[in-house]
C-alpha cells in the first residue's frame, strides 16, 4: 500500500454541497429520456442483470451497494441506449450512512446518487435526467437529497438543472476512516 493511500485511511478532508428537491415542486417523472434512450428502475438485487452488476457493484465479495440493495435500502436507476447497452446509472439510497457527516444540513431524506455516465454518452443530459427522474421513486415522506464534492462542478450543475435547491455546504474531516467531524461552512443566502 502506498503512503498516500495509507494517509487517506488515516485522515481525509473534503467539502460538499448538499441539494434538496423542494417539497413545493411536484414529483412527476419530468421530461422523457433523450431520444434513443430508455430508463428502468431496478428495485431489488434480483432484478439487476449480471452484466450491470459487474459494473455498478464490481467484483468484491462484500459490496456495500449490493448489501444495501439486498436489504431494501437502495435501488438503481439505469438508462439504456438504443442497442440495449447501459449508458448510465444512478443510485437511490438511504441517507442514513450520510447523516452523520452531513446531518447538520440535512438530517433525513433519501440520497440520489452516486451516478455515472458512459464516456460515449456524455454531454447529452443523461445525468441531469436521472437526478430529476429519481424523485418519483423516493417515498413522499422523505426529501430527495443529492450532494457533490466541491471539486465536481458537473454534479453540482446537474442538481441545479434538475431543480434541486442548494441547502448547505459542509466541510468534513474523516479520521481513521470511520470518525467524521463536520462543520457547516455555507447556507443559502450566506456569503
Amino acid at each position: 500500500m502506498a503512503l498516500a493511500d495509507l494517509r487517506k485511511l488515516v485522515h481525509r478532508q473534503y467539502q460538499v454541497r448538499i441539494y434538496e428537491y423542494p417539497a413545493s415542486l411536484p414529483r412527476t417523472p419530468g421530461p422523457d429520456p433523450p431520444p434513443g434512450y430508455t430508463v428502468k428502475h431496478l428495485k431489488t438485487f434480483d432484478e439487476v442483470p449480471p452484466e450491470i452488476a459487474r459494473v455498478v457493484m464490481p467484483g468484491r465479495f462484500v459490496d456495500l451497494m449490493r448489501w444495501r440493495m439486498q436489504r431494501g435500502r437502495a435501488s438503481l436507476l439505469v438508462v439504456f441506449d438504443a442497442k440495449g447497452d447501459m449508458a448510465s446509472y444512478c443510485w437511490i439510497q438511504s441517507w442514513k450512512p450520510y447523516s452523520r457527516p452531513l446531518g447538520k444540513v440535512a438530517p433525513r431524506g433519501r440520497m440520489v446518487g452516486f451516478g455515472w455516465v458512459s464516456p460515449d454518452h456524455r454531454q447529452r443530459g443523461l445525468f441531469t435526467f436521472m437526478v430529476r427522474r429519481a424523485v418519483i421513486f423516493v417515498d413522499p415522506s422523505e426529501p430527495p437529497l443529492g450532494y457533490a464534492v466541491i471539486e465536481n462542478p458537473i454534479t453540482m450543475r446537474a442538481c441545479e438543472k434538475a431543480d434541486y435547491a442548494f441547502i448547505g455546504e459542509v466541510r468534513v474531516r474523516r479520521v481513521l476512516w470511520f470518525l467524521n467531524f463536520s462543520t457547516v461552512v455555507a447556507r443559502p443566502g450566506s456569503s
